[in-house]
């Protein structure tokens, strides 16, 4: 029998592993209609941001201008915010590090490319003085 026969309602992950030859599993149990939703953490460097302080002060205040007092109900506003805002910002390290390594890639082969440039411009070079013997022989 396979896991998901035995425990349909589950969902597992494989996470990485971080200092262990033991990758860690997290494991889920949902019933049909609940939705999964990723877990919220706050960044220390979000406070740092001008944009991020925009848009907690935006969505905080946009409750009490459509009738919306509750406290739990401005902080859910102010949650779904930040991630909408987290998405299209450089926060999220994911993203980040999958750009980097882009950015890294494209260095290489532009500096591969500069050098196999170089190496042509030498090749020329020593032809052009072979063939109009300026080697000194």
């Amino acid at each position: 029998m396979e896991w998901f026969d035995l425990f349909p309602n589950s969902h597992q992950w494989f996470l990485e592993r971080l200092g262990s030859v033991h990758r860690p599993v997290m494991v889920t149990f949902v019933n049909d209609q609940e939705m999964i939703r990723g877990q919220f953490c706050f960044d220390k460097h979000f406070v740092e941001d001008p944009h991020c302080a925009a848009v907690v002060l935006s969505s905080w205040n946009g409750g009490i201008s459509s009738g919306v007092f509750s406290s739990m109900l401005r902080l859910v506003n102010c949650r779904k915010a930040i991630s909408r805002w987290k998405e299209h910002s450089d926060y999220n390290a994911q993203s980040r590090i999958l750009r980097l390594r882009k950015d890294l890639d494209e260095e290489k082969v532009s500096s591969i490319y500069v050098g196999l440039k170089f190496q042509i411009f030498k090749l020329i070079w020593v032809l052009f003085l072979e063939k109009n013997n300026l080697f000194g022989d």
